[in-house]
């Protein structure tokens, strides 16, 4: 299952945040005109980010829905003022290029890899991010958020916490949260763990860059680090991304079709959107789902 059809369907209105860098340079056109989040994340192109980093839903403005069809459906929803933002999705994150690495028990996960499907759980998530600091309109913002994690098979409830710095076109944010997972060994049984997060972005005219770093704290450590650019030119955005993973589960080689006992995996990502009158974004993406899926 090298190829599947992968479809993004992002439906938001007004949603930028204040800091604009068109305004510092003459120029007619500028990027950037429709990210969704200038603040943490914004070169990645969902806004499932925001549930990770949840301090982010302070810079929405306006309401917005995202549908992702690859091997099923997941479906996210924000909404912001600017100031005081909320979320709640069904989409999960781990296992995607801009996610956590999953934790499952390895049979599952080795027969999922090989046959090409997306992780699965049964975590739902909600997020709720406000400014503290920073008038409406100004250059510099400080945002703390809070996030909850609901599992449905344990009836477990995480709650979670973070914070973000704006200073004009520079961004770091900082998020910790328990998760929950299977057993790597042991069929049915739950493992619980911290997750910490941490990012750092740069919001140019017609770039943003970003780094993001998930590590959990877990016995054989886990570590995920993620390296992001989006290039906005006028309704195009143009995203792309290594990630490297340190974990001690076993990796899939797609060209050997085998699986390989290596503590390092590299992955890239590339994906292209296109946002039609301000109002609704239809894109494609590569290995998004680290399946090597288009």
């Amino acid at each position: 299952m090298f190829l599947k059809s992968l479809l993004i369907l992002f439906i938001t209105l007004n949603t930028f945040a204040d800091y604009d860098p068109c305004k510092y340079i003459s120029l007619k056109s500028c990027g950037n005109r429709f990210a969704s989040n200038k603040s943490i994340g914004s070169s990645q192109p969902s806004v499932n980010r925001s549930f990770s980093a949840p301090s982010s839903l302070a810079m929405f403005r306006g309401f917005g829905v995202e549908s992702i069809f690859f091997d099923g459906a997941d479906f996210s929803i924000v909404a912001g003022s600017g100031r005081v933002g909320a979320g709640a999705t069904s989409t999960n994150t781990d296992d995607t290029f801009f996610g956590n690495t999953s934790k499952e028990y390895t049979p599952d996960y080795e027969f999922r890899k090989a046959d090409g499907s997306k992780y699965t759980s049964d975590k739902f998530s909600l997020a709720f991010g406000t400014t503290l600091l920073g008038r409406k309109k100004s250059n510099y913002k400080l945002n703390v958020g809070l996030s909850a994690k609901y599992f449905e098979n344990t009836e477990s409830i995480y709650i979670g916490y973070g914070g973000s710095i704006v200073l004009g076109p520079v961004n770091a944010g900082y998020s910790k949260y328990r998760d929950e997972g299977e057993n790597d060994a042991i069929d049915n049984q739950v493992d619980i763990f911290d997750v910490t997060t941490m990012s750092v972005g740069l919001n140019l005219p017609y770039v943003n860059l970003d780094w993001t770093v998930f590590e959990s704290d877990l016995d054989n450590g886990n570590k995920v680090e993620i390296y992001s650019a989006g290039i906005f030119l006028n309704s195009w955005m143009i995203s792309f991304g290594r990630r490297k993973e340190l974990s001690s589960r076993r990796k899939y080689n797609f060209e050997k079709e085998v699986f390989e006992s290596r503590q390092k995996d590299w992955s890239s990502f590339v994906g292209a959107q296109y946002n039609y009158n301000k109002r609704a974004t239809l894109g494609l993406l590569s290995n998004y789902y680290l399946n090597r899926e288009l």
